[in-house]
């Protein structure tokens, strides 16, 4: 059997091949005496999957079965398959559906994402789904196996929709190669904001005393950056001496080190879009001493000359970049050493953007610092914290609106309702798109000052 098929004589009663040189009846002296017709035969699997055989017989001759062999071939040849589905697998399909993703990996897909699906395939959906036809795929069984991976393997509800979201889109490819009608996956498990993991976030006190804590440690300046602006450890890794402007104080974010099929590699950033983000002081004192402690490990290397552009930011001490793993264990031992509070070092990403909300800075220009996609995702990401802010947007209006200055020490409540902004005295750090947390963990104006300021207008 092979992918051009083939046309044979067999016994219509026992279904054994007969050879040419037989009569009309079989040759195999069957007990009905089975009458001899033609037949033609095709593996139909994809290319990649275990072999699929589809088979016809009855044809009164040799002609009408070769015939209809290849009217079958057209059809597959245009991408209608009628008996493809029959016999492939969830399982065969998305092995099939991985392979062709890794090709597409650096040509508009990120390996990361490659690497999450297939984790998602060999963990939660060959061993439960996998067995199924695709074609036999229902809403029932999808919705089965998401509640199953939630109770019985304890996962987190966003765990689940990832892992639903990495079927949906298989579903959906299978659609487009006239595999399936419809995608039973899509809304079948969703997520409510209380529902949602979310990352711890330090205080201002905590962030003041991680950071007197590692004043002497070698990537202070990471740290502090992390912290000041909230972006992923893979973009300020990522980062090179050429993206960072000192005497502006202006950093731009257009690549990431990430891990990839290959180990880790300078990739595009998570959204693919390139942003500017403008530091605090303090921050930018901080890379000024961390660039001229590289130049001198450059130069007990034996190397001479200033860091060149494309030089990286955060190298280990013989010039390499560093192990972004590595960044993440020495986090978690300078957190103990500290004796703080424990978080991850994506949680640094979390204290920023929750420092900057409780300041009532818009959430537009947050998702602007962080580097989402839309606001939206912000939104959804720190709705407890905006929702708790609406509290002192209230108290302002109060004020402006009775004349009653009732405000508690939480120092909130310091927006301008007239201009949808925050009218405190702006830290160094606030950047063109956005603030930069640096401020918000700092000491801002006494609300009531920024009331009267706010009359004066």
């Amino acid at each position: 059997m092979s992918r051009e098929g083939s046309v044979f004589r067999r016994c219509a009663a026992c279904g054994r091949r007969s050879s040419r040189d037989a009569g009309r009846r079989c040759e195999y002296s069957c007990p009905d005496n089975g009458r001899i017709t033609w037949a033609y035969v095709i593996d139909v699997a994809p290319t990649g999957a275990t072999r699929r055989r589809s088979a016809r017989s009855g044809f009164g001759t040799y002609i009408a079965a070769n015939e209809a062999l290849a009217a079958f071939k057209g059809e597959i040849a245009h991408g209608v398959r009628p008996d493809v589905d029959r016999y492939l697998t969830l399982g065969d399909y998305l092995a099939i559906w991985l392979t062709g993703r890794r090709g597409l990996v650096g040509s508009g897909l990120r390996e990361s994402t490659w690497r999450e699906n297939d984790r998602h395939v060999r963990l939660y959906l060959d061993n439960h789904l996998g067995e199924i036809r695709l074609r036999d795929l229902d809403r029932a069984s999808v919705k089965s196996w998401a509640g199953h991976l939630r109770s019985s393997h304890e996962l987190a509800p966003g765990t689940v929709l990832n892992a639903v979201r990495t079927l949906s889109k298989a579903l959906n490819d299978a659609i487009e190669d006239g595999l399936l009608d419809r995608n039973v996956a899509v809304g079948v498990w969703k997520v409510k904001p209380e529902d949602r993991t979310r990352g711890s976030a330090w205080t201002g006190d905590e962030v003041r005393a991680f950071l007197r804590s590692v004043e002497e440690d070698r990537l202070r300046a990471l740290w502090r950056l992390l912290l000041a602006i909230g972006c992923r450890r893979g973009e300020a890794i990522g980062l090179n001496w050429e993206h960072i402007d000192l005497r502006s104080g202006v950093i731009t974010i257009g690549q990431a080190y990430v891990s990839g099929i290959k180990g880790y590699s300078i990739q595009p950033t998570k959204t693919g879009r390139i942003r500017r983000v403008r530091v605090d002081a303090g921050t930018v004192d901080a890379l000024h001493r961390h660039r001229e402690q590289q130049q001198f490990e450059r130069r007990s290397l034996g190397l001479e000359g200033d860091l060149p552009p494309d030089a990286a930011v955060f190298v280990n001490p013989v010039g390499k970049r560093i192990n972004p793993e590595g960044v993440s264990a020495r986090w978690v031992r300078l957190c103990a050493t500290a004796d703080l509070r424990r978080i991850r070092l994506h949680d640094a990403r979390h204290t920023a953007a929750t420092a900057l909300l409780d300041r009532q800075v818009p959430v537009h220009q947050v998702a602007a610092l962080l580097g989402h996609s839309t606001p939206v995702t912000t939104h959804a990401t720190y709705s407890h914290v905006i929702d708790g802010a609406g509290e002192a947007v209230a108290r302002v209006m109060s004020d402006i609106l009775d004349g009653d200055q009732a405000m508690d020490d939480t120092g909130l409540g310091t927006r301008c309702p007239a201009h949808n902004r925050d009218c405190a005295s702006r830290s160094p750090g606030a950047s063109p798109s956005g603030s930069s947390a640096a401020g918000a963990l700092n000491t801002g104006d006494n609300p009531r000052n920024v009331l009267t300021r706010y009359r004066r207008r």
